[in-house]
């Protein structure tokens, strides 16, 4: 089938094609899945990527007497969240645009279990402090990185938040990923990178934990 768009408001389109649904903020896609009778199936290299590091997560978040914890910081299509979801955590979203909770709901089967604070990034991390089992860093502006974010100050906050923090990082040379990967090892913490893409724009997840690896 020809691509079509299915829903667009000002730079914000949700696009389908025969390989399924697209999310898409200017020419940047924010998360693709196909969705076959409710059930949602990643497709895009950085979902397909992250469904064995969340199939990792679970019986190994510490936390086995309660409902596992965590906290996604970017929303875009809530792909990774209802990952999380189906895999049994409660899931606090932190995204500014409320517009992605109800694309997510409309056209990605996103069943949100956990609060939605609708604020930016670097506001929540501000006012908020509480412990997750595992928290994703995902907030980009296009292509870009947020540097509110991405920073040696806040990958120390998040992993004084949690014992496993996944960090996606896209970049235009592999020197700026590196640079963080060192960042990160100063604060003590074990990083894991998993390479999405390695050409531009490079991307990789950076996998941190206060375990040993």
């Amino acid at each position: 089938m020809p691509t079509k768009v299915i829903y667009e408001n000002g730079p914000v389109k949700v696009l389908e094609d025969k390989e399924g649904v697209g999310l898409y903020v200017g020419d940047t896609c924010q998360g693709r899945a196909r969705i076959e009778s409710g059930v949602i199936t990643p497709i895009s290299p950085y979902m397909k990527a992250m469904e064995p590091v969340i199939a990792n997560l679970v019986g190994r978040t510490g936390s086995l007497a309660k409902l596992p914890k965590a906290l996604v910081i970017g929303a875009g299509a809530c792909i990774i969240p209802s990952m999380l979801v189906k895999k049994g955590f409660r899931v606090d979203v932190v995204e500014p645009n409320e517009e992605m909770f109800k694309i997510a709901d409309i056209y990605f089967n996103y069943q949100p279990h956990g609060v939605h604070y609708i604020c930016k990034g670097e506001d929540y991390l501000g006012e908020y402090f509480e412990k997750y089992d595992v928290i994703f860093l995902d907030a980009f502006n296009g292509l870009g990185v947020v540097p509110e974010l991405y920073n040696v100050r806040i990958y120390k906050q998040l992993t004084s938040m949690s014992n496993k923090v996944l960090i996606n990082y896209i970049a235009k040379n592999s020197e700026e990923i590196d640079e963080n990967v060192l960042y990160i090892h100063e604060t003590g913490i074990t990083v894991k990178r998993h390479v999405i893409h390695n050409k531009t724009p490079f991307q990789a997840v950076l996998e941190c934990t206060n375990e040993p690896s």
